[in-house]
């Protein structure tokens, strides 16, 4: 369960309940700054063969339509979502957890609270692409009430792999 403590801040509950070998900390959900951007370049280039660049992620600040969010734990940058809207739908552009960090609930937190995000500046759909065999990711879209909607052939490099289509319908 998480409450609003201001427009631009999420707190989350710690994770007790999630299987982890780590002491579950408890983790904010906040609008991304652009003193953040180093910070999740690193992440980024941590999770992706071919991450986003500082300057790319600087650039956001200064285009509408982005809306990113990051999680901290204990002050850490440990998380990252963001998308791309054009009136009233939107893509997902990256969402990304450190390796220590995955399986505590995070990703579900950002995505959570990507979607309140979306309902509140009026964005009805959300599209993403995601690596077919990413499993995990596959099944937190799906809980979150995405569906399978194609496959782009070949979308991702290093290694090449299909992409699943998915879409958020929050009407």
């Amino acid at each position: 369960m998480r409450e609003k403590e201001s427009p631009d801040r999420v707190s989350s509950d710690t994770f007790s309940d999630r299987e982890t070998e780590r002491q579950a900390e408890p983790v904010l959900i906040d609008q991304m700054r652009e003193d953040d951007c180093p910070a999740v370049h690193s992440l980024l280039t941590e999770c992706f063969s071919r991450p986003w660049s500082v300057k790319s992620l600087e650039e956001m600040f200064v285009r509408q339509g982005y809306h990113n969010l990051v999680a901290r734990t204990d002050g850490r940058l440990t998380g990252y979502i963001g998308i791309l809207a054009a009136g009233d739908q939107a893509d997902i552009i990256n969402v990304a957890v450190t390796a220590p960090f995955r399986r505590q609930g995070i990703g579900e937190r950002l995505l959570s609270a990507l979607l309140a995000l979306a309902g509140e500046k009026g964005i009805c759909q959300i599209f993403l692409e995601v690596r077919r065999s990413n499993r995990a990711a596959i099944r937190l879209y799906e809980q979150a009430g995405f569906a399978r909607t194609g496959i782009r052939k070949d979308y991702y490099e290093e290694p090449v792999e299909d992409a699943l289509i998915m879409a958020w319908d929050g009407q």
